[in-house]
């Protein structure tokens, strides 16, 4: 006599599908978010290393208007040490120096230390000019480099959140997606067989009004 065999108990691992689904989920999550917040803070970190060079740019801007004011007040005095030679050669030559010919070299010596003063400030203004360039260069690289870690950070937080989305779906899809299905995957489902019912057929009568085949079905 044969022994029918124990039917194996199914395992249900839909819960333990859908937590795993759930744990990878959160390792990626996590592993967006640090990069996220890794991009924040090197955006930070070269923003502020761009306002130190902006810093550096305006200290050196201060830097050449001052050697230029100094270097107008030294040269001023070399052109009024020029113009004093001048009036002593004049003097010791019995000349008047303060007309004629005497009286006119010292003007343009005057004019030409005024002509120069002008391009010493100038030549200042414009190291000034360059390095406050610099300074705006480096204060905007500073304020794209915090935008620039700040849209990388929210792009990697938006990217954890929908994996955390797509791995809560997963986990629902486990545990939920088989509801309504048979126990048995094997078990065929059964149809529903028709029965056709036959169809009536028509009676036939003949001239005396009576049905053919019946009590007076006979024909005269």
């Amino acid at each position: 006599m044969a022994v029918a065999k124990p039917k194996t108990p199914e395992v249900d691992l839909s819960g333990l599908l859908a937590a795993s689904y759930m744990v990878q989920a959160f390792n990626v999550a996590n592993t967006q978010r640090s990069q996220g917040y890794l991009a924040e803070a090197e955006g930070r970190f070269r923003a502020s290393q761009f306002e130190i060079n902006a810093d550096f740019s305006e200290l050196a801007a201060a830097d050449a208007i001052t050697r230029g004011d100094d270097d107008v007040i030294e040269y001023q005095k070399q052109v009024n040490a020029l113009k004093a030679q001048q009036r002593v050669g004049f003097a010791a030559q019995g000349v008047r120096v303060d007309r004629g010919s005497a009286a006119e070299i010292q003007e343009q010596t005057a004019e030409i230390g005024a002509f120069d003063v002008v391009r010493i400030k100038n030549n200042a203004w414009l190291e000034a000019f360059g390095h406050k360039q610099d300074a705006s260069r480096s204060r905007f690289n500073a304020q794209a480099a915090l935008i620039s870690g700040a849209s990388a950070s929210n792009a990697a937080q938006m990217n954890a959140n929908n994996t955390l989305l797509g791995g809560a779906i997963n986990a629902a899809d486990s545990l939920y997606g088989r509801r309504g299905a048979p126990d048995n995957p094997d078990e065929k489902v059964k149809t529903v067989k028709t029965v056709k019912t036959p169809r009536a057929q028509p009676t036939i009568y003949n001239y005396g009004g009576e049905p053919r085949g019946g009590h007076f079905g006979r024909l005269a």
